[in-house]
């Protein structure tokens, strides 16, 4: 809704006693009957676009000294006129309906209201206008304020509306599928300069696109949301197969409706039976996992997979994103199924192949959900004789070895019930004889582990015997697993640890506290300094070539094990010095690091 409030214009007044005389520019307005006729005409322009609906229109007058009751009569005036020209004499007629106001006796000042809501809609419905004309039937002039008096001027004030645009934005619509008989329908409100407000709705739905006698009609649902639930009225439903034509008006705050929207069709079309072939029974006896579903009734055209802790089901441990195709299996790779007690939750999405539009309680895609949990197989025969010890004293590092009679598929290294490595080629840690070797280089130091080696074999993790160790380590450790270059760096004191916050601290004045806004949490960094020298069956020289090695590859996630921590990290800020009390191939060396664990929140 839209006020404007006018106070400027043009007025005069005009007498049958000096019927050439033009009164243009008096202070006051005035009107007579009977002998001499004298009536006041006044324009003010009317603020009110076209096509729009006029809510109110009140013009504000003021009488002037103490009158009598008098009646006075308001009309449009029917042609352009002149202040600075009119007269009696070519005064212009009226036209249209006739607003009479009565007053009783009042005083100087009295306010006189013209409620001219309908003179102005016929402007507002494309009429011309040219202002109002004032007369009365009372025989002694009567007189009101002009729009030239010092105080008291006549005010007109607007109310008015435009209508809603018609809804353009509607779905399900282009002939898109559906699934549900009974569909929300969805489409825009767009009122700009009129009563922002959605009021109600108005939903026609027909077999063809010719509305003439639609089947159903809702008539007028109050609702301030764009959309209408079928389900909540009495439409019957579409049947499967069939095609529905719809269209909508809305109605703003002010009562006034748009034009209907032009319409929209859909069809509804049964929705595939979805159904998850593996895993089945709750149960995995695998870290990769292969995940088969089949669509029966519809044709697939993509697909999507995602596992995530039952307990955080926001939390995505895996999400493939939507792939188109029809592919009915997907191995889940390794470094998801990590836990021996972990209940995962597994969704498994499928779009067909119609064009199916997403609308409320109705997706687009079919989903299939299924929880379950790692157990182990009993069928493969076990590993035997697994030892686990510290690789050579003091490094960071942790073998594992074991005996098979016969190679399985794969291997897959447990530590503390949590997956560490899986599908792992037995050529790959073969040793001799029977034996093989797996080298765990991400266990935390200072800390009691229990391992346990599982054998693969056809598709299934069975049974293994386990096998614990603490092992120690004295120095601050850099690791590359993939090439196993090591790094120890002996401190003197702790390396330095931060856990960074992007924050800003405000005190409002008058405040009663302080108010401090997080923006960013991080997880650890912090800097090293120490010296490298012979140490842990490995000379100066080596470990020092292994630093200016990692420093020339800055983007490398190494292992960092400092304390009772085993971090992925990266480092920066390499320093490698003279030590001045060391040997020749001593040096002193420092960096700065930032853990790739732990980035709490951002």
């Amino acid at each position: 809704m839209s006020t404007a409030t006018v106070r400027t214009g043009i007025d005069s007044w005009t007498s049958s006693a000096a019927a050439s005389t033009n009164y243009g520019g008096g202070k006051w307005l005035r009107m007579q009957a009977g002998g001499t006729v004298k009536n006041a005409y006044l324009y003010q322009k009317p603020a009110v676009p076209r096509g729009a609906t006029v809510l109110s229109a009140l013009l504000h007058v003021y009488s002037v000294g103490v009158q009598p009751s008098i009646t006075v009569n308001l009309q449009r005036i029917s042609a352009r006129w002149s202040e600075s020209q009119l007269n009696y004499n070519n005064a212009p007629g009226v036209t249209g309906s006739v607003v009479a106001v009565t007053q009783a006796s009042a005083a100087d000042a009295t306010e006189w209201i013209f409620d001219v809501t309908a003179l102005l809609q016929t402007y507002a419905n494309g009429a011309a206008f040219y202002g109002f004309r004032l007369s009365t039937t009372n025989t002694t002039e009567r007189e009101f304020y002009s729009l030239n008096a010092t105080d008291h001027r006549p005010i007109l004030v607007v109310q008015w509306s435009d209508a809603p645009d018609a809804p353009t934005e509607l779905s399900p619509a282009g002939g898109s599928a559906v699934t549900l008989s009974k569909p929300k329908l969805t489409f825009n409100f767009h009122d700009v300069s009129g009563s922002t407000a959605m009021q109600a709705c108005n939903v026609q739905i027909n077999p063809t696109n010719v509305f003439t006698s639609p089947a159903f009609d809702s008539g007028t649902v109050l609702t301030s949301d764009p959309e209408l639930d079928l389900a909540a009225t009495a439409y019957a439903g579409i049947s499967l197969g069939a095609t529905a034509w719809w269209r909508v008006r809305v109605q703003d705050a002010a009562g006034i409706w748009s034009d209907w929207s032009s319409a929209r069709n859909f069809t509804r079309v049964a929705r595939g039976t979805l159904s998850i072939g593996s895993p089945t029974g709750g149960v995995v006896n695998d870290a990769t996992q292969t995940v088969i579903w089949s669509l029966t009734g519809a044709t697939q055209t993509a697909w999507r997979i995602i596992v995530a802790d039952d307990a955080d089901p926001t939390n995505h441990l895996l999400d493939t994103g939507r792939r188109s195709g029809t592919a009915v299996s997907y191995t889940i790779p390794k470094g998801i199924i990590t836990s021996e007690t972990t209940t995962y939750r597994l969704r498994v999405l499928v779009w067909d192949e119609p064009l199916r539009v997403q609308t409320p309680g109705d997706p687009v895609q079919t989903e299939a959900v299924t929880t379950f949990v790692f157990v182990e197989d009993p069928t493969p025969n076990p590993v035997t004789s697994l030892v686990a010890a510290q690789v050579a004293s003091g490094r960071p590092r942790v073998a594992l070895t074991w005996s098979r009679s016969t190679a399985p598929d794969y291997f897959s290294i447990w530590r503390n019930g949590r997956l560490v490595d899986t599908d792992l080629v037995p050529a790959d840690l073969y040793t001799s004889g029977t034996s093989y070797q797996f080298v765990d280089a991400t266990a935390e130091p200072h800390t009691a582990h229990t391992w346990k080696v599982r054998c693969k074999v056809s598709g299934k993790l069975g049974p293994g015997p386990s096998t614990g160790l603490v092992y120690e380590v004295d120095a601050v450790w850099l690791t590359d697993i993939d090439t196993g270059k090591l790094v120890p760096v002996l401190v003197d004191t702790e390396a330095r640890f931060d856990m960074p916050e992007i924050a800003a601290v405000f005190r409002p004045v008058n405040g009663s506290s302080v108010v401090r806004i997080s923006q960013g949490h991080y997880g650890l960094e912090g800097h090293v300094e120490g010296i490298v020298e012979g140490y842990a069956d490995g000379t100066a020289a080596s470990w020092v070539a292994n630093l200016l090695w990692m420093k020339a590859r800055p983007e490398n996630t190494l292992r960092l094990t400092v304390g009772g921590e085993n971090l992925h990290a990266i480092i920066g800020n390499v320093v490698i010095a003279p030590a001045p009390d060391g040997g020749p191939d001593d040096r002193a060396v420092s960096f700065d690091f930032w853990s790739q664990d732990g980035v709490v929140q951002q």
